[in-house]
C-alpha cells in the first residue's frame, strides 16, 4: 500500500436507491439523499451489496483488454459496480458485460437503473440537504471522482477494519500523490478465491 501517511477512513455507501414515492422529497439524515432513493428492505440492501462486491471483484480478475473502457481508476470502478449492481441481472445483461459467470442472487426489486427519479445521475456532486429542486438542478450526475464520492455520497462508519461489512468503502488520502484521494471496496470473503481469506479490491 502506498503512502505511509495515508489516512484511512472506512465508510459505507449512503442509502443506495429505491423508488417508492417520488413526491416524498424529505431527507431524514440531511445528507443530500432523498428518502425515495434509499433501499428500505433488507432483501434489497443484501442484493445490492452482493452484486456491488461481485462486480468490483470480477473486474480485478479480468485481463486489461476485457475491462470496460470506463474503468481507468478507483472511482471509475466504484461507479461501474454501483451502477451495474442496480440493473436487472438477466442473461442479456451478463452477455453485454461479457461476464464469464454470474451468481444466482436476485436483483434489487425497488429500482432498476437507469429508470430512477434522477435518471442516470446516481451520484451527488454538491453539498447540502436534498431539496425538490435537486431533481433538475444538476446536484446529481453520472460522474464523481473519489473525493466527491467520499464527501457527498457516503458516511463514516468506523476506522476499525474489523467492523467492515462487504460493500463498505475505504478511502485513503495520500498527501504525497498528485491525485491524493483513493478508494477501495471491502469484499469480505472472495467470490472467486476459495481459500476463505477476506479481500479488499
Amino acid at each position: 500500500m502506498r503512502g505511509v501517511w495515508a489516512r484511512v477512513v472506512l465508510i459505507a455507501l449512503i442509502g443506495v436507491w429505491a423508488l417508492s414515492c417520488a413526491s416524498d422529497v424529505s431527507d431524514a439524515f440531511g445528507d443530500g439523499t432523498p428518502e425515495f432513493l434509499r433501499l428500505d428492505t433488507e432483501g434489497d440492501r443484501r442484493a445490492f451489496r452482493h452484486w456491488f462486491t461481485f462486480l468490483a471483484e470480477s473486474q480485478y480478475y479480468r485481463q486489461a483488454k476485457r475491462l470496460p473502457r470506463e474503468i481507468n481508476d478507483c472511482a471509475a470502478l466504484l461507479r461501474f459496480a454501483y451502477r451495474e449492481a442496480l440493473r436487472a441481472h438477466d442473461g442479456a445483461w451478463a452477455s453485454d458485460l461479457d461476464l464469464d459467470a454470474a451468481p444466482g442472487e436476485g436483483s434489487v426489486q425497488k429500482f432498476t437503473y437507469p429508470r430512477t427519479p434522477l435518471g442516470a445521475g446516481l451520484f451527488r456532486v454538491r453539498p447540502g440537504p436534498f431539496v425538490a429542486m435537486n431533481l433538475k438542478d444538476g446536484a446529481f450526475a453520472q460522474f464523481a471522482d473519489a473525493q466527491t464520492l467520499q464527501r457527498f455520497n457516503t458516511h463514516r462508519v468506523t476506522r476499525d477494519i474489523r467492523r467492515a461489512q462487504p460493500g463498505d468503502l475505504l478511502f485513503y488520502r495520500q498527501l504525497e500523490q498528485n491525485l491524493p484521494f483513493h478508494a477501495m471496496v471491502y469484499l469480505g470473503r472472495s467470490a472467486f478465491d476459495a481459500r476463505g481469506a477476506k479481500w479488499i479490491v
